[in-house]
């Protein structure tokens, strides 16, 4: 959905994505495909948009993607971002930090830096996680055990806006716990 926001004087340079509970299956490791941003109320429009998905941390320049972890250079962070969310092991995926009750022992976020003199006003997210690893994805006509749970996704997170990397703003929350 469209998030109701407070309109900025001027578009945040870096987003962030700060996840505090998983839905687990992981011990505290998130599995994400796909994030993607997109700005505008009427007429959605992606960002990074697609002649800006990212090929590697640093590029497309002037764009920079960092996170708090990754597993190895195969699931670096900016593979959340690289405009693929249907390919299992196409993702970015942290270390197993370790949960409690869907909590994560150390959030995890993500931050990507736009560059210079671009910005975005984000009005809403799509996060695609856990693509091809879980039963959600199985037949489940043909065994009733399967889990039908996504693991490794994000339940409660907050996407926040900064001008500097430094102060950030709350742009949304959402909890989703009570979902379990």
């Amino acid at each position: 959905g469209i998030w109701a926001r407070r309109e900025s004087v001027r578009p945040y340079r870096y987003l962030k994505l700060k996840i505090i509970r998983e839905t687990g299956g992981y011990n505290g490791k998130l599995v994400l495909n796909e994030i993607r941003f997109y700005s505008g109320v009427v007429s959605q429009n992606e960002v990074p948009s697609h002649g800006y998905k990212m090929v590697s941390p640093r590029t497309p320049y002037p764009q920079v993607v960092s996170c708090s972890s990754f597993e190895n250079q195969d699931s670096h962070c900016y593979k959340a971002f690289d405009g693929i969310d249907d390919a299992p092991g196409n993702a970015w995926v942290t270390k197993a930090v370790g949960s409690k009750d869907h909590v994560l022992s150390d959030p995890q976020w993500v931050v990507v830096d736009m560059g210079v003199d671009r910005g975005v006003h984000p009005t809403s997210i799509r996060i695609t996680c856990d693509v091809g690893n879980t039963g959600a994805h199985a037949n489940a006509t043909t065994d009733a055990a399967i889990d039908p749970v996504t693991k490794g996704c994000p339940m409660t997170f907050a996407v926040s806006g900064s001008y500097d990397n430094i102060k950030y703003s709350t742009v949304y929350t959402r909890d989703l716990y009570d979902y379990d």
